[in-house]
C-alpha cells in the first residue's frame, strides 16, 4: 500500500514537471503540454499504473503551479482560477478516457500501432472539451479545429515514437538476459559433465571395492565359526551394491538431462 501511494505521488508529479512544457496555440491561457505523453509512456514501463488517481492528483498539480506561478510573477490571483480551471477538465477528461481504452484490455496498453487512433481520438477529444469550456461554440470553428487536430496528432506521433523507443530498449534488455541465460547454463553443462566423467570413474572403484568386500566375506564365512564377521563383510558388500544403484541412477539422471537439454529445440507451453 505504501509502495501504490509512492508510485502515485511520484507519477503525479512527473506529470505537473511536464506540463510546464508547453505552448500557446491561439487562445488565451490554452496550453499544449507534452504532459498527456506520460500517461502511455507509464502504463507501457510500469507493471501496475494507477491512471485515476495519477490523473486526479496530476490535473490537481498541475492546476496548482499554473496559479503558483501567476502569483510569482504577478502576485495576484485575479481571473487565474477562471483561465485555467479548463485546463483541469482536459486532464480529468483524457486520463478518464485512457482508463477506459486500457481497461478494455486488462489495463494494459494494445500494440502501439493499433492504439495510435484511440490515443489520437481520446487526445482531440479532451482538447474539445477544454475548449468547449473555454470559448463554447467557438471550438467548431475551422481554426480551433485544425489546431486540436493538430496537437493531437503531433502528441500521438510522439507517443508512437516514445513507445517504439522504450520496446526497442526492453528487446535489447531481453536479448542481453537470454545470452547471460546461455552463458550460465553454457558453464553449468560443461561442469555437469565434468561430474559424470569422474562419476563414472568412481563406479568403477565402487564396483572394485563391491567385489573385495564380498571375497572378504566368502573368506570370513569359511573361516568365521561364529558367522559375525561373515555377515558383517555381507552387509557392507550389500550398502556398497545399494550404494553403487543409486550412484548409477543420480549418473544416468544427469547424463539423460544434458542429453536433452543439447537435443531440445525449445520448451514448450506445457512444459512451462
Amino acid at each position: 500500500m505504501k509502495k501504490t501511494f509512492g508510485n502515485i505521488i511520484f507519477f503525479s508529479l512527473v506529470i505537473t514537471l511536464a506540463a510546464q512544457l508547453n505552448i500557446n496555440l491561439f487562445i488565451t491561457d490554452f496550453k499544449l503540454s507534452v504532459a498527456v505523453i506520460c500517461f502511455p509512456a507509464f502504463l507501457f514501463i510500469a507493471q501496475s499504473f494507477p491512471v485515476l488517481p495519477v490523473t486526479v492528483l496530476g490535473a490537481a498539480g498541475v492546476f496548482a503551479s499554473r496559479l503558483l506561478l501567476v502569483w510569482f510573477q504577478s502576485g495576484r490571483l485575479a481571473g487565474a482560477v477562471r483561465s485555467y480551471f479548463p485546463e483541469v477538465i482536459f486532464y480529468l477528461c483524457y486520463g478518464l478516457a485512457f482508463y477506459l481504452y486500457t481497461r478494455r484490455s486488462g489495463g494494459r496498453l494494445p500494440d502501439r500501432n493499433k492504439a495510435l487512433l484511440p490515443l489520437f481520438l481520446i487526445d482531440y477529444g479532451a482538447n474539445l472539451v477544454e475548449l468547449l469550456f473555454r470559448i463554447r461554440l467557438g471550438a467548431f470553428t475551422p481554426k480551433a479545429q485544425a489546431s486540436i487536430l493538430l496537437a493531437a496528432a503531433v502528441r500521438t506521433a510522439v507517443v508512437w515514437c516514445v513507445l517504439t523507443v522504450f520496446a526497442h530498449y526492453k528487446l535489447l534488455l531481453l536479448k542481453q538476459e537470454h545470452e547471460e541465460r546461455y552463458k550460465r547454463l553454457v558453464l553449468l553443462i560443461s561442469k555437469l559433465n565434468g561430474e559424470v566423467v569422474w562419476m563414472k570413474k568412481n563406479t568403477a572403484l565402487i564396483e572394485d571395492t563391491m567385489s573385495t568386500s564380498y571375497r572378504l566375506y566368502e573368506k570370513l564365512k569359511s573361516a568365521d565359526e561364529n558367522g559375525a564377521l561373515s555377515k558383517a563383510a555381507l552387509k557392507v558388500a550389500k550398502d556398497i551394491h545399494e550404494v553403487k544403484k543409486e550412484y548409477l541412477l543420480i549418473m544416468r539422471g544427469i547424463s539423460e538431462a544434458l542429453n536433452e537439454e543439447l537435443e531440445g529445440g525449445g520448451m514448450y507451453v506445457d512444459e512451462l
